[in-house]
């Protein structure tokens, strides 16, 4: 999703910009005065080098909406026929005018913009001495000179949970270690997916917690994994009576916050499938299997476990939990994509192509190119 707002200078754009991050994890700001100091710091202010600022602006916000962000472009853009072009390019476009009148502009002149043009030192102002195109049919309009930031801020997320929020999807990678699971969050990360958790230096998926998930993000969920780790537990133990309506409850608002195709990595979470499709309006299933089940017990037993546990436990485990996997999603509307661990180093291209093909997402080599660099690590 691209929200991009457009008004005069001084209008409040940028500060408008900044508190709607606060409501997002996977965010991304394309601020026009940054844009100035860095991509486009050798062009002026004529109109061919406005339309060229605000193109440049549009290829940046296309790159970030394809790798799953959500891109909020804080820049004048004053003209109507660019703008337009800018809603052709992204798949989910919100136009915010920032309306504000120029008394009130000039009055708060951020930038100085307006005192400079009084002194004579620039001209091709917006709005004084050439025109600014005022959006015809905005998404929003936020009156920044009668209304507070929490007022204006609230318009805009009202019409982002319209337009946005109400179109949820989940992957879910299972499986019962040591069998890719870990790896499937990584291309996965590689793909723009919302995944949950944080990446090492390495890009390798950090497990934190036993139950459900982590991936990629950079911020910390502690809250949202106890949530999920507690959820799943209780779902395990069937002591889902008194918990079902907090299970509801809580999967909403951590939905609510994230990307519009998130990512969760679990060895039980298939105990939550019956709530995640209530919250989700699609939720996809990547089931994670290892052809040698053997080599796959010792790696449990001496990886994760340390030898503490006797292989023929291992093997036992690994089967249990396919025969759960197997159960619950009879029992569940999910979409599935079975993947072995084996297949993503005979051909990780054709996995990866895969994986993006069941999700309807982009291929990127990058993913591909991720499987081969971390062989080492899987």
């Amino acid at each position: 999703m691209i929200i991009w707002l457009t008004g005069l200078s001084s209008s409040g754009k940028s500060t408008i910009a900044k508190e709607i991050a606060k409501h997002f994890e996977k965010v991304k700001i394309i601020d026009g005065d940054e844009l100035r100091k860095t991509t486009s710091k050798e062009l002026g202010y004529s109109r061919e080098d406005r339309e060229e600022n605000m193109r440049r602006a549009i290829k940046l916000a296309k790159e970030y909406e394809n790798q799953r962000y959500i891109v909020i472009v804080a820049l004048m853009s004053p003209y109507k026929k660019v703008r337009n072009e800018a809603r052709s390019q992204s798949k989910d476009f919100i136009e915010v005018f920032v309306k504000c009148s120029l008394k009130v502009c000039k009055e708060r002149d951020v930038n100085k913009v307006y005192e400079r043009f009084n002194r004579g030192e620039i001209k091709n102002v917006n709005g004084i001495d050439i025109p600014y195109e005022e959006p015809q049919n905005p998404e929003v309009i936020v009156e920044t000179d009668k209304e507070t930031v929490e007022e204006s801020i609230q318009k805009i997320l009202k019409k982002i949970e319209l337009k946005y929020l109400t179109t949820k999807k989940l992957v879910i990678i299972l499986g019962r270690g040591r069998c890719g699971t870990s790896m499937i969050a990584g291309i996965l990360n590689k793909l723009g997916v919302d995944i949950r958790g944080k990446v090492n230096e390495d890009d390798i998926v950090l497990i934190k917690g036993t139950d459900i998930v982590e991936g990629y993000g950079e911020r910390s969920f502690d809250r949202e994994l106890d949530f999920l780790g507690h959820a799943t537990k209780k779902a395990k133990e069937d002591n889902l009576e008194q918990s079902s309506l907090r299970f509801e409850k809580e999967l909403k608002g951590i939905a609510k916050k994230r990307g519009n195709l998130q990512g969760w990595k679990s060895n039980d979470g298939f105990y939550l499938l019956p709530w995640l499709i209530k919250v989700y309006d699609k939720v996809y299933c990547i089931v994670c299997y290892r052809r040698d089940k053997e080599a796959q017990a010792l790696s449990i037993r001496e990886g994760l476990w340390r030898g503490k546990k006797e292989i023929e436990w291992c093997r036992n485990s690994i089967k249990e939990n396919e025969e759960n996997i197997e159960k619950h999603l009879k029992e569940t509307e999910v979409l599935r994509l079975d993947v072995y661990f084996e297949d993503f180093f005979t051909d990780p291209e054709n996995e990866v192509k895969k994986i993006s093909t069941f999700l309807d997402i982009s291929y990127n080599s990058e993913a591909k190119d991720f499987v081969k660099l971390n062989m080492k690590h899987f």
